[in-house]
């Protein structure tokens, strides 16, 4: 669907999550990439000092600090089933974009090398240094990854709900647009409408099911109640 993006969680974690109204903020030291936020940064502003500390200090440093939300810009892909939502037997909530416009929203961009050198000689230490720094963490993957079209935005931990060694953010009931029931969950969609029309009572949020495509390896869905043909 156009401007909504997308978290695939298992049944039971997605229930907590419409129920609490929270999202899960990940942390760097839970990133399933081993890649992620490790880029190729020859630090020369300190020859004295290998770049590894560098690296690393820096890395610890926005850790403690930022943790991130992370979202995909669709449904079809099987593999994102397959990886965040239980094997397909869990769920997708999709989220308006618009109410995380308080968060910094990183575009992702998928690429074949590490991150460009950021920090060089001479580089003033300065905003767009520091954006720079962030964007070339946080927002470059390896082109294995792109099924996801991720989207992400960085979250300030210290403006989280911190229980149970984890960090969450609340969001605005209204930012959920639509829930897609995954092609093995074992929720019955008529549960799941009565759930919304009692949690998200005025609200309007929409209700599909999803199925295997005919004729592509993609996800299709179609709305509960079936009213209309499945769509990819």
């Amino acid at each position: 669907m156009a401007d909504v993006i997308y978290k695939f969680l298992s049944v039971e974690y997605a229930f907590k999550v419409m129920e609490d109204k929270q999202l899960k903020v990940s942390l760097l030291s839970e990133l399933n990439d081993i890649f992620d936020c490790r880029p190729n940064l020859p630090f020369t502003a300190d020859p004295s000092r290998p770049e590894s500390s560098w690296l690393a200090e820096i890395r610890e440093s926005i850790s403690q600090r930022t943790g991130l939300l992370c979202f995909s810009e669709g449904y079809q892909s099987p593999l994102l089933w397959g990886h965040y939502a239980d094997g397909a037997k869990g769920l997708a909530l999709g989220f308006d974009p618009g109410f995380f416009k308080s968060q910094e929203r990183i575009p992702v961009k998928y690429t074949k090398s590490r991150s460009e050198p950021i920090l060089l000689k001479g580089t003033p230490l300065n905003e767009a240094f520091f954006l720079k720094l962030k964007r070339g963490f946080f927002g470059t993957k390896a082109k294995e990854w792109k099924y996801e079209r991720e989207v992400r935005y960085l979250v300030n931990l210290e403006e989280c709900v911190p229980r149970t060694r984890m960090y969450f953010t609340e969001f605005d009931g209204h930012a959920l647009r639509e829930v897609i029931v995954g092609p093995g969950c074992p929720a019955r969609p008529a549960y799941l409408r009565n759930f919304l029309a009692t949690h998200y009572k005025g609200i309007g949020v929409s209700l599909h099911t999803a199925d295997l495509h005919p004729e592509l390896f993609e996800v299709a869905i179609r709305r509960f109640p079936p009213d209309e043909p499945f769509v990819s």
